[in-house]
This record gives structure tokens, sequence and C-alpha cells, in this order.
């Protein structure tokens, strides 16, 4: 029995995305709450785990100056969160980055006071919530009931981070979220309109 080319080609690609499927371990549903009662002092942190308990990942996030993390970790931002394997301990790493080319600190982990009130708030993947695809997970981080200061500075806010298996996402790190980011410097960019894309395509 002769196997034709389109046969074998169908048995290579069902062999490879076996393959990369297999690579990232199942992980564990997690759900949990975190409540920053003092913005300036965020205290944001947890540990994925496997199906079977072990610790896979660490989500560690911090405030731009935080004087506690290390001083080879750059964070940014009123919350910067990153997500890095659990054996690697914190960091300079992120794999809720969308393009290996960027900075650790720059992903759609990092929060804003001015992100989570008006126009802002609401606006896809960069407001109060924002959904991550990868390793076989599908990850959800939502900010909830932002309390602000008279002058506009945030005073305190929850975070529920949210954590499903998913063997379709086979990304080693976040899929683009599929919209431009409105508070990037460039013409005709902003909150009030809402612009579908690849950010770094």
């Amino acid at each position: 029995m002769f196997l034709t080319f389109t046969s074998i080609t169908l048995a290579i690609i069902a062999i490879a995305g076996l393959q990369t499927e297999a690579q990232w371990p199942r992980i564990a549903t997690l759900d949990t709450l975190f409540r920053v009662e003092d913005a300036t002092h965020p205290n944001v942190g947890t540990v994925i785990k496997s199906a079977t308990g072990k610790p896979v990942y660490l989500l560690i996030c911090r405030q731009g100056d935080d004087p506690s993390a290390p001083s080879d970790v750059n964070y940014s931002g009123d919350l910067d969160c990153h997500l890095i394997p659990a054996e690697h301990g914190e960091v300079e790493e992120n794999l809720l980055l969308e393009d290996h080319r960027l900075s650790a600190w720059y992903s759609r982990g990092r929060m804003f006071a001015s992100q989570l009130r008006g126009a802002c708030a609401v606006y896809p993947e960069y407001g109060l919530i924002r959904h991550f695809r990868l390793r076989a997970m599908r990850i959800t981080i939502e900010f909830k009931d932002p309390v602000f200061l008279p002058g506009g500075e945030l005073r305190s806010y929850h975070m529920r981070f949210t954590v499903v298996p998913d063997s379709t996402e086979r990304r080693d790190i976040a899929e683009t979220s599929g919209y431009l980011d409105p508070d990037r410097r460039m013409p005709g960019r902003s909150c009030a309109v809402v612009k579908r894309g690849n950010e770094w395509r």
C-alpha cells in the first residue's frame, strides 16, 4: 500500500500538532481575587500549578517604583503583572508579551490608573478586562471597583485573576489581542475610537 504525498503531509502536520500541544503541561483552573486597598503598595502574586499540583508559572505584579523588586527586574505603571516560568524565579521575563522583541514591562499586563476610568475602561483588552491566550491556557485579568482620589490618583481596586486550561492555545507567549493600543503615541489613537489590528505586525 502506497501513501500519497497528501496523506504523508497530513500525518506530519498531525504529529507536529500533537508535539506542540504536549509541550505545555496541563494546568489547574485558578480563580482568585486580590484586594488592593492601597494602590501605591499593591501586593499581588500567585502560583499557577499543573493538574498534579506542581508549580508551573509565577504571576508577580508590582508597581513601577517598588523598592522591594529585584534590582535587575523592571516594572512600570500603577501595576505591572509579569508571568514567569516558576523554575526561573522573579527574573526579567514576561510571557504576557505579544512579541519577543518587547521589553518585559511592555505588555497588556501593565496597568495605568487612566485605563480604569471613562472610555479607556471599556476599551477592549486594554481597559478593565484583559485576556491572554498562551501555553495551553487562557488567562483573564479583570480590574474591579476602582476608587479614585479627588485629584485623580488611584486609591484602591480589586483584581480578579483567572486561568483555565485550553489545549488549543499553543503559542509560547501571549497571542495578539486583535486590538490596537489606544495609549500608543500615534495619529488617530485614543480610547474613544476602538481600532482592531495587530499592534506588533
